[in-house]
């Protein structure tokens, strides 16, 4: 999700839906994001799954057996925003959402 402020930045919120299971039995669970020009992110424990999270004014429910894992990064420059990777890592697997 993307939210654009009036300074020229964008917030940007990374959602990944894992498994219930896997959650469960993560032993940590993290999150990244790689920004062009400007590298990486530090990176950022995810230490709550949610099942359901408001996108757009809406409410989205995650299907059964699934959860949201949330990560977010407050201005990033609007002009560098297409290309931004949200790196998640839960337990040994890793999972990658592009933006754009």
């Amino acid at each position: 999700q993307l939210r654009q402020n009036d300074n020229g930045t964008s917030d940007v919120r990374f959602v990944l839906i894992a498994s219930e299971e896997e959650v469960l039995n993560a032993e940590t669970a993290s999150m990244y994001v790689t920004i062009p020009e400007m590298g990486d992110s530090s990176q950022i424990s995810v230490n709550r799954a949610y099942r359901s999270i408001i996108g757009s004014g809406q409410v989205i429910t995650a299907d059964k057996g699934k959860v949201f894992l949330l990560g977010s990064v407050n201005g990033i420059p609007d002009d560098i925003l297409n290309g931004v990777v949200g790196h998640f890592t839960l337990g040994d697997n890793k999972y990658q959402k592009k933006l754009g």
